[in-house]
């Protein structure tokens, strides 16, 4: 332990090298040691670091304060953090966030949603990406008008990245994210042509609870039942099996029963799943038949299903 702190201390001291390339290499060493070296000093010294002139340096610090575990976790680091986010170096900012990420994951809770709505804005695609990831962490918490709204013109980006973690962002804000208009973007993303937005958008959907559970939320989710992409057909077959039989249209019947054939096992089997919660509302001669068939299915998970919904049509 003396040689470890003793490797700490010079390591300290050579924060304040006169060469940045020496000052930017101890800051990435220190993340490398991570907890163990995430004394009070050593993060004062890496929060010294976010300040310094050289921006490689500002970097890692950032992504040394990253790796520092909850000891680094505190409302003192997150503050100096997010007065990163205003650098005027793009990977700064990015790395700022990055940090600020991956401390959520280790219990910081007090995040500032005014440098995330700034951060939405910023030119830099990797800095948006991060604020929608960041506001979605936070879920309920951050679910104001003003946020919302940052959020909705996020659906718009340029950058599809940035898209889909809009979409994961009011998912995780569930019924309080639910407005008309971010249930019309959710519908508009579900035609987006990167298949990972279409998935977000229907798990956002998924997640919206009753506001969600209209007519054309549910037109829109079993023509995704159709899609090109097996993973996008299996998210919408999810978002589905969240209906809890408010909304029960011949349309719903026929596109879960079309799903009941597809080629992916995990798309039938949601299929089932959401039949099995809709239960009585949706028995029909052709639908038992239906069923009755996919008990035959090669795939365990399927039959189980089916026998599940058969059950609950009574």
């Amino acid at each position: 332990m003396s040689a470890t702190n003793d490797l700490i201390d010079g390591l300290l001291d050579a924060l304040h090298n006169k060469d940045s390339h020496v000052r930017s290499s101890i800051c990435y060493v220190l993340g490398n040691i991570g907890e163990r070296a995430a004394t009070s000093e050593v993060i004062d010294g890496l929060l010294n670091a976010v300040h310094d002139t050289d921006s490689y340096v500002r970097r890692s610090a950032c992504d040394a304060l990253a790796k520092m575990g909850e000891k680094a976790a505190t409302d003192h680091v997150i503050n100096a953090l997010l007065n990163a986010i205003y650098d005027k170096d793009s990977d700064v900012r990015c790395n700022a966030w990055e940090a600020i990420v991956k401390m959520q994951g280790k219990g910081a809770t007090n995040v500032s949603t005014v440098g995330l709505l700034d951060a939405l804005q910023d030119k830099d695609s990797g800095v948006r990406l991060r604020a929608c990831q960041i506001l979605g962490n936070m879920g309920t918490k951050a679910a104001t008008k003003e946020v919302i709204g940052g959020l909705q013109h996020a659906f718009l980006d340029e950058y599809s990245c940035v898209k889909s973690y809009a979409c994961e962002a009011v998912g995780k804000m569930g019924e309080k994210a639910a407005t008309n208009d971010v249930i019309i973007c959710l519908l508009n993303a579900l035609q987006d042509k990167e298949s990972f937005v279409r998935r977000s958008a229907c798990n956002a959907l998924g997640n919206m609870d009753v506001k969600a559970q209209t007519s054309d939320v549910i037109i829109c989710l079993l023509k995704t039942l159709g899609d090109e992409d097996v993973f996008v057909r299996s998210d919408a077959c999810e978002a589905l099996v969240k209906i809890d039989g408010k909304v029960v249209t011949n349309e719903l019947i026929n596109g879960l029963m079309n799903a009941l054939r597809d080629e992916q096992p995990f798309v039938r089997s949601g299929a089932c799943k959401t039949l099995a919660k809709i239960g009585a509302k949706a028995t029909s001669n052709t639908l038992i038949e239906s069923l009755l068939n996919a008990i035959q299915d090669e795939d365990l998970s399927v039959r189980c299903c089916a026998i599940e919904a058969i059950g609950n049509m009574g």
